[in-house]
């Protein structure tokens, strides 16, 4: 610190809190990659589960939607901010979901911290996943500040009797069941088809469910876990996903009925506030819509790779989740261990993230590997060896992982 830091109680303030972080094995730090096509390491922990972000095609929409729109919305959706672009994509989510219609977002984040506070209402009861998604949980706490006498319970992790059991506790109150579909550091799903049955079952409860990493995977045509599930979409009543995971894109969409995205457009304060998101990206997230639901071959190697990584950290004796999914997590516990692990294989070659509270419960630190279709066989078994081997050297793996 600076003379000047000491004398300002405010620097000296963020200061303390910076170096506790970093003490405890959990400040965090920016990674900065090259040009896709030059990497200095194997990507196993973005979220292009397809490898669309460089398809030819969508490049070329969005191109020639700069050349059409120019960078920017300039505007709120409201003002200027809508373009044939956005309206086209609307129309196109909302088949692609089977429902009605379909309101756009910048962001998977803007989207749930927004639309949850505004469907809310004055005595509501929120039931939410214990390990919903960040931007979930502060949509349900600005929905509570904003809104009186609204009830905030957390059910145990896909512990459908724990929901039950909530929403027996609550039957004379309108519930809002909110979950992710698949969960962004865990990998599981929700069980939705179990969830839809509660829901049947308590006369005022509500559905939302955030499909942003199950969209493009999940389901006989990409459609996610509602498909997969063999759910109707009318079942559940906000379905909200992103374009920036499997779709390769940028971006956020909310689906539903008519009237749902139309109350969207009007009380929305992060849709009604915000700047539109550039047409040129609503380009490139209908072409890459196109792609999705023209090439099943994408999800068919997803899969076959899944499957490749799975089999070989058994082989090696890792211990894994009894699921397989497109995000697979090796438990390490300590903060500063799993940032071991992530530093050692950054040597050797490949990005895996160390994910540490407070993204995960504490003493849950962990790696977080992320496939793609564009992953090749050889990467896989490379990373393979490699984690074996660090492994295999790690003084301190007094426990099994």
């Amino acid at each position: 610190m600076t003379k000047d830091d000491k004398k300002n109680t405010f620097s000296i303030t963020l200061h303390k809190k910076l170096s506790d972080r970093e003490t405890a094995g959990l400040l965090r730090r920016e990674t900065v990659f090259p040009p896709t096509h030059a990497p200095d390491r194997i990507n196993f922990a973005g979220n292009d589960y397809l490898g669309l972000s460089h398809h030819h095609d969508i490049i070329n929409a969005f191109k020639n939607g700069i050349d059409r729109y120019g960078v920017s919305s300039c505007a709120s959706r409201l003002i200027t901010g809508t373009t044939e672009a956005h309206t086209i994509l609307e129309r196109e989510i909302a088949v692609f979901k089977q429902t009605e219609s379909a309101v756009l977002f910048a962001s998977g984040f803007q989207a749930n911290s927004s639309v949850i506070p505004a469907l809310c209402r004055s005595g509501d009861v929120i039931l939410s996943d214990y390990l919903n998604h960040a931007s979930l949980i502060d949509g349900i706490r600005l929905a509570t500040a904003l809104h009186r006498n609204i009830q905030f319970k957390r059910y145990r992790h896909i512990d459908m009797q724990h929901l039950k059991e909530l929403l027996h506790e609550y039957a004379d109150r309108r519930v809002i069941i909110i979950t992710d579909s698949v969960f962004s550091m865990e990998g599981d799903y929700a069980p939705l088809d179990t969830i839809v049955a509660c829901k049947e079952q308590h006369r005022n409860a509500i559905v939302y469910i955030d499909e942003a990493h199950a969209t493009g995977i999940l389901g006989a045509h990409g459609r996610g876990a509602i498909e997969h599930f063999g759910i109707s979409p009318q079942h559940i009543d906000i379905i909200m996903g992103t374009f920036s995971k499997a779709l390769g894109c940028f971006g956020a969409y909310v689906c539903g009925t008519n009237t749902v995205t139309e109350y969207i457009r009007n009380f929305t304060r992060g849709y009604i506030y915000s700047t539109a998101f550039p047409p040129a990206q609503a380009c490139a997230c209908s072409a890459a819509l196109h792609v999705l639901q023209n090439n099943s071959s994408l999800r068919i190697r997803l899969r076959t790779n899944i499957h490749r990584l799975h089999s070989q950290l058994r082989h090696l004796g890792f211990t894994l989740p009894s699921f397989e999914s497109h995000i697979t997590t090796i438990l390490l516990g300590d903060n500063n261990r799993a940032l071991a692990y992530q530093k050692k294989l950054a040597e050797r070659g490949f990005h895996v993230s160390a994910i540490r509270p407070p993204t995960v419960p504490p003493n849950t630190a962990r790696l977080r590997i992320t496939l793609s279709a564009a992953h090749t066989a050889d990467e896989i078994d490379a990373l393979c060896t490699a984690l074996h081997e660090i492994k295999q050297d790690d003084k301190s793996n007094d426990t099994q992982i």
